[in-house]
Order: structure tokens, then sequence, then C-alpha cells
């Protein structure tokens, strides 16, 4: 009967040493998969903090070139009417 007993033991220890096994196969994927995820989201991060700054660098040339074509509109406006007010007092002075 004590064989028996020793045999079953034996055989239950057995079984909890493959699943033992097992369990630590799965932790250990789980904690590699856990790491190459993390290395994953910082290289993401990374790619995104450099895509940020480049349109932030876009936003400010695009803000500049606005405002200097805001200024050569501008320009060309006092430009075109001091033209035409000036061709318009030469037609005034000759027509007197």
């Amino acid at each position: 009967m004590m064989e028996r007993e020793v045999k079953n033991l034996r055989e239950a220890i057995d079984i909890l040493h493959v699943k033992q096994k097992e369990y630590a196969d799965v932790i250990r994927t789980y904690l590699s998969s856990q790491s190459t995820d993390q290395s994953e989201i910082s290289r993401i991060t990374g790619e995104l903090d450099d895509s940020m700054t480049e349109l932030e660098e876009s936003r400010g040339k695009l803000v500049n070139l606005k405002m200097q074509k805001e200024v050569a509109s501008g320009m060309h406006n006092l430009t075109s009417g001091a033209v035409n007010g000036t061709y318009h007092l030469k037609n005034q002075q000759k027509g007197q």
C-alpha cells in the first residue's frame, strides 16, 4: 500500500513539475513579449516626437511665408495705388 502511495505521489510530482515548466515557459514568453512591446513603444514614441518637431518647424515656416505674402501683397497694393495716383495726377496736369 505504501509503494502505491509513493508511486501516486511521484506521478503527482512529475505532473506538477511538467506544469511548472509549462508555466515558466509562458511567463518567459510573456516577459520577452512585454520587453519587445516596450522597445516598440519607445521607438514609436521617438518617431512621434520627431514628427511633432518637424510639424512645428513646418508650421513656423508656413506662418513666415504667409506673413511674407501679406507684406508683399500690401506693398503691391501700395505700389499700385501710388502708380495709379501718379498716373492720374499726370493726366490731370496734361488736361489743364
